[in-house]
């Protein structure tokens, strides 16, 4: 490959042939590049000081499978000591079990292909930035090399003090008064959501600071409060979730834990303002006017609006709404939702407010949903991220298409809005082991990032209306979303650079400044919640490594090409809906199951044929898919079973299958064929579908689960 240009492929394609017998791709360079590749080169710490013996790692992978024995070779600017020995051998492939899931609830997945790790030791005599550090990797007798690098930038040494707290911010403010709203997604409480062991194991480099944290920490929160202030963030937009399935009710909440137990009981959580979004699509919306009014209003009023530190713009609370299709739906007309939010601003002022700033979320391409939210009596709008940027865009690339954006919005003329700097778009973790359909990627360099701060700022000053809103509120994008991948805090690979840059343009304060890790004041670690949640994920996933039960995630499971099949959190099933024209629904693994078909003698099923009148056939397909083509023959033959309306058990006894099955490379599919209606009228017509309660490899033709699976107001179970 010397001398020509190695294009960087995408993690889930098959990669070329690269050193004879491994796929590799280059990882990030100076400038922008897709942020999904199988070589990776990243420091362990989020600051590199001079005087300090500091570590760089190489991640890589092995795409086909192979095991090869591969030689890493690592080279380093004047004034940087290596301190280990330059080549190391690459031998010590492993493809480890990853942990995912919810409270309760334990899933597994193996790592989509064997991978390693390599760790140099380096140290700076002093201050050292602007130059690289380089590995390049290559097969016996240093053939057909293939290289990355990784920037250099070594501070002054710091003299290690121990401290009884974390230090205090030092605030700096936008200048012209610009608020400064940081989004923050909350799923970072291990047990609450999915834990951070498959970032652990297959994205090692989005490590926090703060390491594999607990967010319900108040310390941890402290942390956060200090960073966010020190770099020019005015408040934090928190997702807020109501818990699934109680509309109607008194109000419960999930993933509360970041407001309710880290900021509300953090010792600087006054210096910072906060505010809420309210995410009411994949969770749970209101069952009218009254629930609104009587239920969610009042809560968030003596929760939250009355709070001194909430986020009041002209004595108005804002509340951000992420859905306003479900609100639309929940509440039956935009004209319904129009009354209700007039009702809610003047029940704000009988609090002693002047109203209530209702700000709904939108990134799509036309105006359409801006209307809705206008019609709906919303003041403004915001993108929570922008969308649509091309797959692999450099940094050119990307800052036009989010300029464009914000001059559409402008264009249309329609309802304010909130400028949104977004730099970044990778959700490979969904991908992999959540079973989302693939879609594009990007990242910009800080450099680029800087750039585009520039330009919405001089957007802002020139181009938005004098005084409005969009004057007045800038958004950023965002603090913590590591697995969806756009995270603004602080971490192995990107360091403080996008915050520093932020901070560069939209403040006045000296760009000379510190920013310190726990560790380094004697604080920390952070994760020792996350290690009692593994110790409890392998026990559980160890008894039950060949079940999928879809609880509260899908377990990496999907529709099989991205084809009609869909995780209901709340009933905690998988369906799939007959659609006309696009056959049946398709359950899939998205990865190999990495199990021996030898040791599972049955596969066992429930599910619920809902809306059928006569007995169906199904059947179970062992198979690879690269994306693009698949192959079955090397897994034996295709079992079938027979299915009624109504509530199914079905044992195949996979003894039987003609062929020889081995699973360990294979994916499984699940497909309950097209169903036949008995009086000829369509079956999607009628709404057929299949809600999947669990999937079971095992030895047990007995073994079950409780059935918890609540019906669809459309769905009349036979």
């Amino acid at each position: 490959m010397t001398g020509h240009t190695i294009k960087i492929i995408r993690r889930k394609t098959i990669f070329a042939a690269i050193l004879g017998i491994i796929g590799l791709a280059l990882g990030p360079t100076a400038a922008a590049a897709p942020v999904d590749d199988g070589l990776r080169l990243f420091w362990d710490r989020a600051v590199q000081r001079a005087g300090r013996e500091e570590t760089i790692w190489l991640y890589i992978q092995d795409t086909t499978d192979t095991s090869p024995i591969l030689h890493a070779n690592l080279t380093v600017p004047a004034g940087l000591t290596l301190i280990d020995p330059a080549s190391q051998d690459i031998t010590a492939w492993g493809r480890q079990t990853v942990y995912f899931g919810g409270k309760g609830q334990y899933a597994c997945a193996p790592e989509p292909h064997p991978s390693a790790r390599v760790a140099w030791r380096v140290r700076a005599g002093a201050p050292l930035s602007g130059g690289q550090v380089s590995v390049t990797v290559t097969g016996d007798g240093g053939t057909n090399p293939v290289s990355t690098s990784a920037a250099v930038s070594f501070t002054a040494p710091l003299v290690n003090t121990t401290l009884d707290y974390v230090p205090e911010p030092q605030p700096v403010h936008a200048s012209d008064g610009v608020l400064v709203g940081m989004m923050d997604c909350p799923l970072y409480k291990p047990g609450e959501h999915t834990g951070w062991d498959m970032l652990d194991k297959s994205y090692p480099w989005r490590r926090p600071a703060l390491g594999w944290y607990d967010e319900s920490d108040p310390e941890v929160t402290d942390w956060d409060i200090k960073y966010a202030l020190e770099h020019g963030v005015d408040f934090m937009a928190y997702c807020w979730y109501r818990a699934y399935g109680t509309e109607g009710q008194p109000i419960q909440m999930n993933l509360s834990h970041a407001i309710h137990e880290g900021l509300f009981h953090s010792r600087y959580g006054d210096r910072i303002k906060f505010a809420i979004m309210y995410i009411n699509g994949t969770y749970s919306g209101v069952s009218g006017e009254a629930d609104l009014l009587g239920n969610l209003f009042p809560f968030w009023m003596e929760n939250y609006f009355k709070r001194p530190n909430y986020l009041v713009v002209d004595n108005k609370p804002v509340l951000y709404i992420y859905d306003t299709n479900r609100l639309v739906k929940d509440l039956g007309t935009t004209a319904a939702v129009k009354v209700a939010v007039d009702k809610m601003r003047a029940a704000a002022v009988a609090e002693g407010f002047d109203g209530l700033w209702v700000i709904g979320e939108s990134r799509q391409l036309n105006n359409i949903l801006i209307t809705k939210m206008r019609d709906s009596g919303f003041d403004a709008s915001f993108a929570y991220c922008w969308g649509g940027v091309p797959d692999g865009a450099d940094d050119a690339t990307a800052e036009d298409y989010i300029m464009a954006r914000h001059q559409e919005r402008l264009d249309w003329n329609v309802l304010p809005f909130l400028p949104t700097l977004t730099f970044m778009w990778d959700p490979d973790p969904w991908e992999v082991y959540g079973g989302h359909t693939p879609n594009a990627h990007f990242k910009m360099s800080a450099v680029g990032f800087r750039d585009l701060c520039q330009r919405v700022k001089t957007f802002m000053q020139t181009k938005m209306p004098a005084g409005g809103i969009g004057q007045r509120i800038i958004m950023l994008d965002n603090w913590n979303e590591w697995t969806e991948g756009h995270y603004l805090a602080p971490c192995r690979e990107n360091g403080f650079s996008y915050l520093d840059a932020f901070r560069d343009v939209f403040t006045s304060a000296d760009p000379v400044h510190l920013d310190l890790l726990p560790e380094e004041v004697g604080r920390g670690p952070y994760e020792q919640a996350h290690q009692y949640w593994m110790e409890n994920q392998r026990a559980g996933c160890a008894a039950t490594q060949h079940v999928w039960h879809f609880d509260k995630w899908s377990e990496g499971w999907r529709g099989f090409n991205g084809q009609h099949v869909w995780h209901d959190r709340a009933r905690g099933v998988l369906f799939g809906d007959y659609v006309a024209g696009a056959s049946y629904p398709r359950f899939s693994t998205s990865q190999p199951l990495n199990l021996h078909g030898e040791d599972y003698h049955y596969i066992v099923l429930k599910f619920v044929a809902n809306k059928f009148d006569a007995p169906q056939t199904g059947v179970i397909w062992f198979y690879t898919w690269d994306g693009i083509t698949q192959s079955v023959g090397v897994f034996g033959a295709s079992p079938q079973f027979t299915f009624k309306p109504g509530l199914n058990r079905i044992v195949v006894d996979m003894s039987k299958a003609s062929g020889e099955w081995n699973t360990s490379k294979a994916l499984l599919r699940i497909m309950p064929l097209l169903p036949i209606a008995a009086d000829a009228t369509p079956l999607h017509d009628r709404g057929a579908s299949i809600d999947l309660v669990y999937v079971a490899m095992t030895n047990d033709p007995d073994y079950d689960i409780p059935t918890a699976v609540a019906a669809r107001n459309r769905v009349n179970y036979k």
